[in-house]
């Protein structure tokens, strides 16, 4: 469990890397597929190379015989397994959906003054006047 919670981090970065790359080149004005093709490509070897360099550092706990060696072991294993997963969810399972979720941004601001979507300043104020009932302000 304590190497999931240390862990957590870095695996989360994963994906988020390889989705800001994929909003970046949508933005961009590149088709979906194009801006996919063009951020794994940017990413893969940089992303490679900084997952393997935790497992690099914890490679040593694995390896070590001893009696300390042994009760960090779990930890070392457990850190590499979510490690390696994390990086082959981010290069195939955030591409993929990225395909049907990322849209671009020019396109999903006219889709919402389009179809009437919300109005931002009204739902602040809303908020706003949430806030002071809540906590007694006038």
């Amino acid at each position: 469990m304590g190497a999931l919670a240390a862990a957590v981090g870095l695996v989360i970065d994963d994906a988020i890397v390889v989705l800001e790359n994929i909003v970046l080149h949508r933005d961009a004005g590149q088709s979906r597929f194009q801006a996919i093709q063009s951020a794994l490509r940017e990413l893969t070897v940089p992303l490679i190379g900084s997952t393997i360099t935790p497992i690099v550092v914890f490679l040593p706990l694995d390896l070590d015989d001893r009696r300390d060696g042994q009760l960090l072991r779990a930890l070392a294993v457990t850190m590499t397994v979510a490690l390696l997963t994390s990086l082959f969810l981010a290069l195939s399972w955030t591409p993929t959906l990225s395909q049907y979720l990322v849209r671009r941004k020019d396109t999903a601001e006219e889709a919402a003054t389009s179809e009437g979507g919300p109005d931002f300043a009204a739902l602040l104020a809303a908020e706003e006047n949430i806030c002071l009932v809540f906590l007694g302000g006038s």
